[in-house]
């Protein structure tokens, strides 16, 4: 944390802190919209960081103040109301790949988790190509290949916890319908 800024309340920090870290071990990612991660953010000496181990994100409109401070792991490009927008987005589209029903019966379980295997695949394909390495960045094309990839493996073919217990409680009201007469 750089200065007590953040989402981490100090309780949660001071349990870190007791567990033998340092504060230089607080932060896992770093995301900075429209920071330069001036000297003011790394405690004004050159070199240093918050946090080296963490992953550095950052967005700026300007490409020229990217990593300009801090090497970014993932460097973003953009207006920050628009891009934050778009990964969102994109984060959304993970949570539809991952987010299938679950099976009412093991062999359901099989089919689900082959369909997940699949799902997950293209959701990491897509955030590699957003995030990854030799990112593109190019967000709304990423959205839609996982989109497209999710139309062709729908969550389908097995039934569902729901659906089954839909079915035990159909025939239970049917039992009960046909025993009354």
């Amino acid at each position: 944390m750089v200065r007590n800024r953040g989402w981490v309340n100090e309780a949660e920090v001071g349990a870190f802190l007791a567990a033998g870290h340092t504060r230089r071990n607080v932060l896992d990612v770093v995301l900075g919209v429209g920071t330069r991660f001036e000297e003011m953010e790394t405690n004004w000496r050159e070199g240093t960081t918050p946090s080296p181990g963490a992953t550095y994100v950052q967005l700026d409109v300007d490409p020229v103040e990217i990593g300009r401070s801090v090497p970014a792991r993932v460097a973003l490009v953009g207006d920050a109301k628009v891009t934050l927008a778009r990964l969102l987005d994109a984060l959304r589209a993970v949570r539809e790949a991952l987010g299938i029903p679950h099976a009412a019966t093991v062999g359901d379980q099989e089919v689900r988790d082959a369909l997940l295997v699949e799902r997950a695949g293209h959701a990491v394909a897509m955030l590699d190509g957003i995030l990854g390495v030799d990112a593109f960045i190019d967000v709304p094309w990423s959205v839609a290949y996982l989109r497209a990839r999710l139309a062709e493996h729908p969550a389908a073919g097995y039934k569902t916890w729901e659906a089954r217990v839909a079915e035990m409680e159909a025939a239970r009201q049917t039992g009960q319908a046909g025993g009354a007469r």
